[in-house]
Formats: structure tokens, C-alpha cells, sequence
């Protein structure tokens, strides 16, 4: 069976490790064994350190691969139906795929397939490949679909190249800029609003029909004297390649070229005809700051690159560059995540020294001053092998894998505490130190090893979560798992024998010249990693303190002379620390002799007498008495559990949120406008919103505090691809040191922003970490773009009218109003075809581009355009088409035109439009649980869905909750199965495990009332916590059943073995309690907006905990009358004895 399975593993490794050759005894007798491998586990550690990668969040990367078509001049409803329609059923159901969703934009479409985890992504993209090359329909004039695979970048920092230069030197600068950012080893440099370069040759429609010509015409005559070309090889004696060459790839060769040719040898060149000019994209984005043109640079790392190792060779870069930037050109850096990273680690180091501090007390309290030293200085050495173990694992430095190191500081060392308390216990009982170090380990090995795997166990099941949620929070268990095996080796291989020696030494203390190197060793791996470029801690120290301007003097002097006065200032660093520590040694023996020469009692004696007092005392009359009113106790939990879990929750006392993200420091305002408004009307509305921001910022802070680092606006004007918008992003100033709440700026903002003319929506929404998609996610799905377009915007002031939500948005926005043209049938009378009539049009108003060619780094683009006589839709209705005949044609002679409003793009999921309708929700007034059921009980949603006959689903972080929900649910279930055969195995019993897991609940019943109490809500993270605080829980249980096991062996009645095990083990049970959450109390305290996130799982962790604590030494003596009631009742039912429990 499993459990016995189970329970051979654990003794073959038990009688391995603790027989008499085992590896144990040989730590133990070997003189410096345990020392060798404790400098083994710091050396590792460090290096670690100097290497492991740091980053806020755990990386996210899903597999997959994106196809992207470019379709010139196209519509977006026009991309859906001629691209996207025939793409996707050829590529759905490639081999792996788990999503689809595709995009139409005016001019382009973009299909991204999402993988499941664990698929073959060389083999998926072959599969894609091949797929899509068999498709034969795509429309002619597209270009062929471009297929590639997803690499994950994350963005370090962003610049902005503004200033008044003019804006072919700030394209200049800003590609000298990424020369040479990639040169020092940036990953990746992206740029936005960089303009590509064009030349344009504007024709005007009168030339055209003088000279008889369309634009088709001039194109191909341009096209055929642009291109260089072989033209055979010449045969002779010496033979010689023929090439053709055309270099007209300057505005004046252009217009050398001859367009047309009469027989009276008169010419007509394009220069003659045509305005020819070097310009840029004008329908790309552009950029602004400051009202000045500005080009925005995105610095980025790959997924194995240093947050802050990217950031400080971008800081050193800059330092270099400015002195040599023109007085014209501004660099301005905003966005950087390695200053919120370095602020946010430094955060919880700062709260994790604090949790170490408070454990070391603890231990020194309950512990001998021997015991208690040498288990809390196994902390820090563990602590750096588990990093040496995340390292070796692929992991990284990051908020979740730094909360789980704190909250694995008592876990650390518990297991250390039980081996060390029982061998001080044997010291006591008479045997000698090497024999009492074994003989606490041998004793101790069943049951560190069973609580060691009930941890493992309860958070193991967590990498079963999926999604994004899943990779955030999928680093726990591998940093428990880290913790876990360095505690192994530091509480069976070093704590023994350091045990051994320090409980054996009598007499006076003399120095150490082990210990004097081991603090000098320190000394120097510190200072050598302060001083290592690109390690964690290099630059941590504040600029201008002393301790910055030694370390900087000590960097500048010669290799020789640093050895030299680093390895002095060790020997003097440790001398120093070896006298401390050698002095308060021979004052606590002198002490101690006095003390049993007087007879007097120390802090020590009275602690332990008086803990024993209690524990003899009122604690033992309270333990007996739950025992025998056992059914009134466990009455008393149950009432607990439906009075503060149930009724808080259902009393919406305590409401859940699924990811409180952190505090946003960067907020974004997305405007549109309405269709024709000119650039220059727009560019001032957008001055205006910018100053709208400057009120706001006056209003909250009274103009004492500055709340913006930087804005940078993207500017798109309407034209090939899309109406136009602007989106304006603003990078608050750090949440640490900012009195104003994000949603605050918000809210502000959005008042202070008046009705301006020509703009039809303006949102804003924040940015922030944690899982993708908004908070309220609405999903519209149907066959017409039209009917979910009206949908969407019935929805959107229902869902703004909700407390709580702001920034709601849909992201189907409209684009250039269309002009449909339907051919009559005296066109095609005349000749004409669809394709023809359409063809010209695109050509006439979209431009032609007759060739590309490379000018350094640049491919510029020519395009011929043709000047209409009159602007607007009269441009159109007068313009004449050329038959196959030759002769022009107006074009309503053939063809009936009528108006529709187009969209920008359109979103697709799994083959079928979709409109999103997202929003934030400031969770101090509302949660996404409480938005989707205000909806879901008004019917709004329902009732407008079948007005427009279209479906909805919650998607966003709601789609998100829901899988993660279930996988959590799912591990629950996996990690309570793999427990249950832990304890079975341990208690060899099949019922008992019951009584002891059933403490689990009242720790759910410790973290609701937590949340209760402190006023957060319950989050993902909190029922992650609850699941590995299962396993945490049961150990305190084992302990305590163990020595009641024990007790019975010995002849005890079960009431006497029950109260004994609770009084033997209340030292235990509150000492590695007390740790754990001892290690997460400051946290409790942070006031941090940034570490606000992380709360709910200390909460659950802490007060869970700390409840369950209270309990299990009332309630597991209780359970176990109970359950000897039930066998009992069956003795007196069947008349005979059950089956033994071990079978």
C-alpha cells in the first residue's frame, strides 16, 4: 500500500543516516567536519548571491507563436473577413494549441496562438509553418505572413529623446543610443514614435490627366529605372559580368527619371509633374514632451538577464553620454524598474532581519544560551544555501521568493530546535556529549523527516496552478523545497556536531582561532561583495554617506594595496568580535560558578521554573478538563469555526479580492477623437488634458509635492491605420515617499479634465504588476462588429455607474468613417471590374509604393500619392477612374458610394468577434466578486446581451480566479491525500490521522479572523497560504501524538498519556510556533504600499498559525478520547476488538 510504501523509504533513510558508520557519527567525532561543510554552504551561498538574478515579479512566459499579414490600405473588417477568416481553421488545430485570438487592424492582421505548458515550441512553430503555407487564398496584394515565436523581454527602463533639436538629430542620437546600449549588453532596445523615413512624390490629379497617366502608370515607370539588375555575362577573352544599374534613391535622381517620352524627343520627367520630398511615416505614432517632438527608447532584458545588472549598465551609459548631448537634446529616464525592485527587496530584507531578530530572542528565551547560539546560527547558513539552491534551480531573487525565505525563518528552525532540545536532554539525562548529539538526532530523525515531508507536501501542489497566477506564485514550493533540504544539512550534519563540542567543553573559554577566521572570512566576503559591479548589494550604500565615499576610495587604489588593508581590517574586525565574545563567555561562567556556589536562581532558573510552574499547574487542569469534557470542546472549536469563518464571510465582514496588485506608479489616459478633427485642434487638446493633471496635482498636494516624474504622449493621426487617438503616460512619483493613493491621482485627474471640443472618450486606467488583464473584464462575443459595438457601449456607463469602478473602456475603437464603393453595372458595361475600380482608389488616396531600398540602418520607403483638386469626400465623388479603354470616367458613372463608420481593429477569440469592456476597482470600496454579482443580479449584462443577441463571459483576472480556483482546489485535495500517508505511516493507524488533521480547519477559522481584525480581505494569496499552512500545522500535531504513543507504551491511561503529551510538548509546540511567526511579525507592521500585497498570506500564516497553536494542545487530547470512544462503542456493538490499525 502507499503508506507502507512510505513508511520503508523513511526508515531505510532514518537507519542510514543515524547507524553506526552513517554520516551522522561521522560529522559528529570528526574534529571540523561540520565546520567544513557550514563554510561549504556559505560559499555557495554567496556566489549565489554574486550571480542569482533579481526581478519584482516571477517572470511570466506562456508559449507562443505569433502570424502577422500586412494587407496595405485594407479595412479592419476587410482584414477579418479576407485574413483572419481564412488563417485561423488552419492553424486552430495544430498540435498543443490551448487559445486562439487574432486582431484586424486597417492595414494589417495579427493571429497569436497560446500553447499548453510543456509543449515542443520548435516542433509547434514547424507545424505553424508548414500549416500556413499551404493556404492559398490570402488576398494578392497582401505581403506573405511573417510566423514567429514569442521571446520573453521584460522592460528594465524607458527613455525619452525630446528636446527643441529637430527630429532627424533626435532619430540619430536615439539609434546611437541603442548601438550602443546593445554593444554593452542590453538584451533588447525597442523604440516607439520613431518615424520611419519615406520619400514622398505628391503628383497632382491634373498633371495625371494631362498626361493621360494613373498613379499605376508613374509607379511602374519609377519601379523599372529604381532597380539594380544582372544582365548576363559578356563572352570573350576576358569574360565579364553585365550588371544594369539604376541609383535613384535620392529626391533629384527620382526626378531625372522620365515618365514620358514623345517622338518629338520632348520629355517629361517627374520632377516636371511631381512635388518630391524626404518626409517621415505622417501616419506613424508620433511622440511629445514638453510640447516638443520627443522619441521614446525602451530598454529591455531577457528572460535569464539582472533586473538590476541591465539597470546600472544603462546608468553607467548615461552618466558617460550626457556631457557629450547637444543643449538641445534632453534624455529623460522614467519607468525604472530597478529603483522600485532595489526599494521593494530592500523592504523585506528589512522586515526579514527584523523577523531574525525576533526568532533569536525567542530561542535565547526557551532555549540554554548554548543551544539557543548554535540553532540560531544555523539561520543565516541555511539561509544562504537555500539561495545557493534557487540559483542551481534557475530561480531568482524576487517579492515572492523573498516572502517565502521569511517565512520559512522559523520552519528553518524548528527542526534544529527539536534536535537540539532533546540533545540537551540527554546531556542532562547522563550520557555524554558526542553520545547525547547522536542519540538527538537518532531519536528526533522520524519525526523531523515526517514534518519535513508534510511541508513539502502542502505546498508541493502548488505548481499545479496554472496560468499566470501559477507562474507567480509556482516559485513558493521550490523555495520551501530549498529551505527543506539546507535545513536537513544543517540540523543532521553541522548543529550536531557543533552540539557535541560546545556541550562538552568544561573549564575556562579559551580563543578561538576557528571562530576568529570564520568572522574574518565574513568580513571579507561582504566587502567583496559590496564591491563586486553587478552583485545584488553593489551601490546599496546611500549616496554621499561616509561608509559610500570609503567604499569608493577603497575601489580606487591598486589590487596589492586593497589585499592588503581588506585582509587587515578582517583580522581586526574578527579580533575584535573574538574578544567580545570570548569576554561575555568567561562572565557567563564566572557568573554560572557564582550562581551554583550561592545557590541563586538566574533569568534562566526563573523562567523554567516558573514555565514549569504553569505547565504543572493551570495549563494541566485546563488540558484535563477539555479532555473530559471532550464533546463540549470540540463543540466549542466547531462554534469557532461557524461563528468567525462562516459568519465573517457570509456576513461579508470579509470579502475576497482575487490579486491585490501592487500600488500602481504608473497610470495611463487613453484619448479619442472624433473622426476629421484636424492635428492641431487635437495636439491642443491634448495640452489641455496635460494641464488638466497639472490642476489636479495643485489640488491634491497644494503644489508642495510633485506627484509625476514624466508624461510622454504617443500621438496617432487618423490615416492608414486607424482614427485618431493619443494616450498619455504619466510615471507617478514612488508610492514610498508619495502622500496621494494612485486612485486618488485617478479620481482627480478625471475631475479636473472639462468637455473639450472634438473629443469623444477619454479613460483612464492604472498599470500595475501581478497577473494580466483589468480587474472587471466583460467579454461580448457574436457575428456582427456592428451589433457588439452598440452592446459595448450600452454597457459601459452601467458598469460606470457601479461604486468603485473607473476607467472602463472598450477596446473596439472606431476608426476612419468608410466610403463603400459598389460597382454598377455600367461599369462593368465599360469594362471595369471590383478588383480595377478598387485597385486605382487604393492607389490614388493610399499611395503607391513603387520600391524600398537600405540607407545605413534605415529602409526608406518611396511613395506616390496623387493631390486631389478638392479635400474630404468630394475628393472622392469627383475623381475620374481610367477604363481599359484609356478614357477617364467619373467615378459615380459607374459605381454607387455609401458612408459607414469603420473600426480601428477588431479582437477575436477562437474564431468569433469580440468586444472587451474592462475597468479598474479601487478595492478599498469594491472587489471583482462583488462588481460581477451586482451585474449578475441587476441583469444588466443578460438584458443587453439579448438586445444585440450576442453572448458574454467575465474574462480578465475573473477568467483568471476561476483556473486558479480550481487548480487550487485540485491541490488541496493532492496535498491533504500525501499527508494523510505521512501521518498514517508515522502513527501507524489509519483513524488517527484524522484527529490530527482535522486542526487544519481552525486554522482557516485563525486567518479569517486575522483578516477580520486588520481590516484586509481575503485574496488568492491568502488561500495559497492556507494550503501551505496545512502543512505546517501538522507538525506540531506529530509532535504531540508521538509523545503520547510513547506515554502509552509505557503503561499510561490514555487520559494520563494524553495530559502528559500536551505538558511534555508545550515547550515544543510553543517555541516552533512562536518562530514561525516571530520570523513574519514585522511584516504585519509595514505600512508599505508596496508590501501590501503580500500581507494576506503573513495574515493567514501568523493567525492561523497562532490559533491553530492555542487548540491542537486542547483539541488533539480531545479528538483522541473521542476517538477512543468510537472504538469502544464498537467493542460494545460487535463485542469484540476492531482490527489493529496497523494492518
Amino acid at each position: 500500500m502507499a503508506e507502507g510504501g512510505v513508511r520503508r523509504a523513511f526508515e531505510e533513510a532514518a537507519d542510514e543516516i543515524r547507524s553506526p558508520g552513517g554520516l551522522v557519527r561521522t560529522f559528529i567525532r570528526h574534529p571540523n567536519a561540520a565546520n567544513l561543510l557550514m563554510m561549504l554552504m556559505i560559499l555557495i551561498g554567496v556566489f549565489s548571491i554574486l550571480k542569482i538574478n533579481t526581478q519584482f515579479f516571477p517572470s511570466v512566459d506562456r508559449p507562443q507563436i505569433n502570424i502577422s499579414v500586412t494587407w496595405s490600405g485594407a479595412s479592419a473588417e476587410d482584414v477579418e473577413a479576407n485574413i483572419l477568416a481564412v488563417v485561423e481553421p488552419e492553424v486552430r488545430f495544430v498540435e498543443g494549441v490551448d487559445e486562439l485570438g487574432s486582431t484586424a487592424r486597417e492595414g494589417s492582421g495579427s493571429i497569436r496562438l497560446e500553447f499548453e505548458d510543456g509543449t515542443d515550441m520548435q516542433k509547434a512553430l514547424s507545424d505553424v509553418e508548414t500549416a500556413v503555407k499551404g493556404i492559398t487564398t490570402l488576398p494578392d496584394d497582401s505581403e506573405a505572413p511573417t510566423i514567429s515565436k514569442a521571446t520573453f523581454f521584460d522592460r528594465v527602463a524607458s527613455l525619452s529623446v525630446g528636446g527643441s533639436a529637430p527630429e532627424p538629430i533626435k532619430r540619430e542620437w536615439a539609434k546611437r543610443i541603442r548601438d550602443d546600449l546593445i554593444a554593452r549588453g542590453i538584451d533588447k532596445v525597442d523604440f516607439t514614435a520613431l518615424r520611419d523615413r519615406e520619400i514622398h512624390i505628391d503628383i497632382p490629379e491634373r498633371e495625371l490627366r494631362r498626361l493621360g497617366l494613373t498613379i499605376n502608370d508613374v509607379s511602374r515607370v519609377v519601379t523599372d529605372n529604381s532597380s539594380d539588375l544582372p544582365s548576363g555575362s559578356l563572352e570573350g577573352a576576358l569574360e565579364r559580368q553585365l550588371r544594369s544599374l539604376a541609383d535613384a534613391k535620392t529626391p533629384a535622381a527620382l526626378g531625372e527619371i522620365e515618365v514620358v517620352a514623345y517622338a518629338s524627343g520632348e520629355k517629361v520627367r517627374l520632377r516636371d509633374i511631381a512635388s518630391i520630398r524626404n518626409d517621415y511615416d505622417t501616419t506613424a505614432t508620433r511622440g511629445f514632451t514638453d510640447g516638443n517632438v520627443a522619441i521614446e527608447i525602451d530598454v529591455r532584458r531577457a528572460a535569464t538577464a539582472d533586473t538590476l545588472r541591465t539597470a546600472r549598465i544603462l546608468d553607467e551609459y548615461l552618466v558617460e553620454l550626457r556631457p557629450q548631448l547637444p543643449h538641445n537634446i534632453e534624455i529623460t529616464t522614467y519607468e525604472v524598474a530597478s529603483d522600485a525592485l532595489l526599494e521593494r527587496i530592500l523592504l523585506l530584507v528589512k522586515n526579514g532581519l527584523g523577523g531574525l531578530v525576533l526568532v533569536v530572542v525567542i530561542l535565547f528565551v526557551f532555549l540554554d544560551s548554548r543551544i539557543a547560539f548554535w540553532v540560531a546560527a544555523g539561520i543565516p547558513v541555511a539561509l544562504l544555501a537555500t539561495i545557493g539552491f534557487m540559483f542551481i534551480s534557475g530561480q531568482s531573487i524576487n517579492m515572492v521568493s523573498l516572502f517565502g525565505l521569511i517565512m520559512m525563518l522559523g520552519i528553518i528552525v524548528d527542526d534544529a530546535i527539536v534536535v537540539g532540545e532533546h540533545t540537551y536532554t540527554r546531556v542532562q539525562m547522563g550520557d555524554s556529549p558526542m553520545i547525547a548529539a547522536e542519540n538527538g538526532v537518532g531519536m528526533m530523525i522520524k519525526p523531523v523527516l515526517a514534518a519535513m515531508t508534510t511541508t513539502i507536501a502542502a505546498f508541493a501542489p502548488m505548481m499545479l496552478i496554472t496560468d499566470t497566477i501559477g507562474q507567480i506564485m509556482g516559485v513558493l514550493p521550490l523555495v520551501v523545497i530549498a529551505v527543506i533540504i539546507a535545513s536537513l544539512l544543517e540540523c543532521f550534519y553541522v548543529l550536531p556536531g557543533h552540539l557535541a563540542h560546545a556541550l562538552g567543553r568544561d573549564g575556562t573559554p579559551r580563543w578561538s582561532y576557528w571562530r576568529q577566521f570564520f568572522f574574518a572570512f565574513v568580513f571579507i566576503v561582504a566587502v567583496a561583495t559590496a564591491l563586486t559591479p553587478y552583485s545584488p548589494l553593489y551601490g546599496l550604500l546611500p549616496e554621499g554617506s561616509a561608509y559610500h565615499q570609503w567604499f569608493g576610495r577603497l575601489e580606487a587604489m591598486d589590487m596589492a594595496a586593497r589585499v592588503v588593508l581588506v585582509a587587515g581590517a578582517a583580522l581586526l574586525f574578527a579580533s575584535v568580535i573574538e574578544a567580545i565574545i570570548l569576554g561575555m563567555r568567561r562572565r557567563s561562567v564566572a557568573k554560572r560558578a557564582r550562581a551554583t556556589e550561592a545557590r541563586s536562581s538566574g533569568f534562566r532558573d526563573r523562567f523554567d521554573n516558573n514555565f514549569a510552574r504553569f505547565r504543572d499547574g493551570p495549563f494541566n487542569r485546563l488540558v484535563t478538563l477539555s479532555y473530559r469534557w471532550r464533546y463540549v470542546t470540540v463543540s466549542i472549536a466547531v462554534g469557532l469555526v461557524l461563528v468567525l469563518a462562516v459568519g465573517l464571510i457570509q456576513g461579508k465582514r470579509v470579502e475576497f479580492v482575487f490579486f491585490p496588485s501592487p500600488e500602481a506608479e504608473n497610470i495611463r489616459g487613453n484619448v479619442s477623437f472624433i473622426a476629421g478633427l484636424p492635428e492641431q485642434d487635437a495636439l491642443a487638446a491634448i495640452a489641455r488634458i496635460e494641464e488638466a493633471f497639472r490642476t489636479a496635482e495643485n489640488e491634491l498636494t497644494g503644489g508642495e509635492e510633485p506627484l509625476a516624474r514624466s508624461l510622454f504622449v504617443m500621438f496617432s493621426r487618423a490615416g492608414r491605420f486607424g482614427g485618431t487617438s493619443a494616450t498619455i503616460k504619466v510615471q507617478l512619483t514612488s508610492s514610498e515617499v508619495r502622500t496621494v493613493p494612485t486612485s486618488e491621482v485617478v479620481r482627480a485627474w478625471r475631475r479636473a479634465v472639462p468637455q473639450i471640443p472634438g473629443v469623444s472618450r477619454f479613460s483612464i486606467f492604472q498599470t500595475r504588476g501581478g497577473p494580466p488583464g483589468r480587474d472587471i473584464d466583460i467579454e461580448l462575443r457574436g457575428n456582427r462588429i456592428a451589433g457588439l459595438k452598440d452592446a459595448a457601449a450600452e454597457l459601459i456607463p452601467v458598469l460606470s455607474s457601479i461604486a468603485g469602478v473607473s476607467g472602463v473602456d472598450d477596446n473596439l475603437p472606431y476608426g476612419k468613417p468608410e466610403l463603400v464603393v459598389e460597382m454598377l453595372p455600367r461599369g462593368a458595361a465599360l469594362g471595369f471590374t471590383a478588383e480595377d475600380i478598387g485597385r486605382q482608389l487604393r492607389n490614388a488616396f493610399d499611395g503607391q509604393v513603387p520600391f524600398r531600398f537600405a540607407r545605413g540602418d534605415d529602409e526608406i520607403t518611396v511613395r506616390i500619392s496623387q493631390l486631389m483638386r478638392v479635400g474630404g469626400t468630394g475628393a472622392l465623388r469627383n475623381f475620374e477612374l481610367k477604363s481599359p479603354s484609356g478614357e477617364f470616367v467619373p467615378l459615380t458613372e459607374v459605381a454607387h458610394l455609401a458612408e459607414r463608420q469603420g473600426f480601428a481593429y477588431i479582437n477575436r477569440s477562437d474564431g468569433r468577434s469580440k468586444v472587451s469592456v474592462t475597468g479598474d476597482i479601487d478595492n478599498e470600496i469594491n472587489t471583482t466578486d462583488g462588481v460581477v454579482e451586482e451585474l449578475e443580479t441587476s441583469g444588466a449584462v443578460q438584458a443587453i446581451a439579448d438586445k444585440y443577441g450576442v453572448s458574454y463571459i467575465f474574462g480578465g483576472r475573473s477568467e483568471e480566479q476561476q483556473t486558479a480556483f480550481a487548480d487550487l482546489r485540485l491541490g488541496a485535495l493532492v496535498a491533504l491525500s500525501v499527508i494523510y500517508i505521512i501521518l498514517a505511516w508515522v502513527f501507524a493507524s489509519y483513524w488517527r490521522p484524522f484527529a490530527v488533521m482535522l486542526i487544519i480547519p481552525f486554522g482557516i477559522v485563525g486567518a479569517v479572523f486575522g483578516h477580520w481584525v486588520l481590516g484586509f480581505q481575503l485574496t488568492i494569496l491568502s488561500w495559497i497560504g492556507l494550503l501551505g499552512l496545512a502543512g505546517i500545522l501538522v507538525n506540531d500535531s506529530i509532535i504531540l501524538v508521538t509523545r503520547l504513543d510513547e506515554r502509552l507504551k509505557l503503561g499510561e491511561s490514555l487520559l494520563d498519556a494524553a495530559t502528559g503529551a500536551s505538558r511534555d510538548r508545550l515547550r515544543a509546540v510553543l517555541l516552533t510556533s512562536l518562530t514561525t511567526i516571530g520570523g513574519l511579525l514585522p511584516l504585519l507592521f509595514e505600512t508599505s504600499r508596496q508590501a501590501q500585497f503580500l500581507l494576506p498570506m503573513a495574515i493567514t500564516i501568523v493567525f492561523g498559525l497562532a490559533m491553530a497553536t492555542l487548540l491542537v494542545l486542547f483539541l488533539v487530547p480531545a479528538l483522541m478520547g473521542i476517538g477512543n470512544d468510537i472504538r469502544s462503542a464498537f467493542v460494545a456493538i460487535f463485542g469484540q476488538q476492531p482490527r489493529a490499525e496497523s494492518t
